[in-house]
């Protein structure tokens, strides 16, 4: 049944792709999801091959976009390809890539962000892969950064939320109060009777 499934997704992808490439031409930044759910099914079913070179096109595709080099979906690309690489276990290669990856963050000033853990993490069980002590504890001094931020924004939320589900000690209700402010009228009204 999973077998079928991932063939039906593959089919459905190959065909939006060729209307793209039909429609807008092979290198389109129209291409880059179809590409990309593509190239994630070929990389869970171990065909590294096929997920590398798709991924290789789809940062051609954003490199030449008007988009560019620099945007954090080329980012989430490189990250794919680091993986890919050391998957297969060609580590000078993956840090490369998740290297790049880290400098597109930090050339936006997008430190701080899911991708940007995603990308520490990998980077740091390729450096540990590789044995390479000083720019782990690199790395895992921006992961105890991020990690300490998130937690205080977390705590923050948590705060303000806290705030927010508080209830005054004796709550009046907005029928007390109409009462309260009636009963004068109330009076007059049953004593003119």
């Amino acid at each position: 049944m999973l077998e079928t499934a991932c063939e039906n997704v593959y089919h459905s992808a190959m065909k939006r792709i060729e209307r793209t490439e039909m429609a807008w031409g092979k290198n389109h930044p129209k291409l880059v999801s179809d590409l990309r759910n593509l190239s994630e099914l070929f990389f869970v079913f171990g065909e590294l091959e096929k997920a590398k070179a798709l991924y290789w096109r789809i940062l051609d595709i954003q490199q030449n976009s008007k988009v560019g080099l620099l945007n954090p979906d080329t980012a989430e690309t490189l990250l794919m390809l680091g993986e890919i690489y050391a998957a297969e276990k060609n580590l000078e290669k993956a840090e490369q890539l998740l290297q790049a990856a880290l400098g597109i963050l930090i050339k936006n000033n997008i430190q701080g962000s899911e991708l940007e853990i995603r990308i520490l993490l990998k980077l740091n069980a390729v450096l540990t892969l590789s044995n390479q002590t000083e720019k782990i504890l690199q790395v895992e001094n921006r992961l105890y950064v991020f990690l300490k931020q998130y937690a205080a924004k977390a705590e923050a939320k948590a705060k303000a939320e806290a705030k927010e589900s508080v209830t005054p000690a004796n709550p009046v209700s907005s029928t007390a109060v109409t009462v309260e402010v009636e009963k004068p009228r109330l009076r007059t009204v049953s004593t003119a009777a």
